[in-house]
């Protein structure tokens, strides 16, 4: 992944994380408020950990994916340009 790709996807990546906090922290206050049950606001949070957890592993799988790739082609180049100064 190039640099300002890299940079935008981390940034978005923070973004995301930082979203499911910012909903798991509401989910916690929303305790102290009446009429809401423990157990179902314990449920939504476990689902949003669960959605955190897959959206997050998808997103680095694909990085990860990518960066191979890449790390593949620069190895081939340096292979490529270190067989030609062994050449000269």
């Amino acid at each position: 992944m190039r640099s300002p790709a890299a940079a935008q996807f981390y940034q978005r990546l923070w973004e995301l994380d930082e979203g499911y906090a910012q909903v798991n922290r509401a989910l916690e206050r929303m305790r102290s408020i009446r009429g809401f049950h423990p157990d179902e606001l314990a449920r939504c949070s476990a689902l949003a950990a669960e959605a955190r957890a897959v959206t997050l592993s998808y997103l680095l799988e694909v990085l990860q994916e990518s960066e191979s790739k890449e790390a593949g082609r620069l190895f081939r180049t340096r292979r490529r340009r270190e067989a030609r100064q062994d050449d000269a």
